[in-house]
């Protein structure tokens, strides 16, 4: 089962959000807080290669760049 992120993602960017494009790089945490998912499901996401994400050893990351795409792309 894939997870379709909604696009209305916009209309939901609080002030604080924005402060998430000055970071470089994204945790979970940050995925989550903008694509309103649980951190669990991304953990799914991941374990499937549904989301774009790097991992150094137990560490996941994400690039905000694409995961903006991969919302588009969906």
């Amino acid at each position: 089962m894939t997870f379709v992120p909604s696009l209305s993602y916009n209309s939901q960017i609080t002030s604080s959000d924005h402060l998430l494009f000055n970071n470089r790089i994204w945790n979970i945490d940050d995925v989550a807080r903008f694509t309103g998912f649980a951190k669990g499901t991304i953990y799914n996401m991941t374990s499937r290669r549904e989301i774009p994400h790097r991992k150094r050893g137990k560490k996941l990351f994400f690039i905000p760049d694409e995961i903006m795409n991969w919302i588009e792309e969906s």
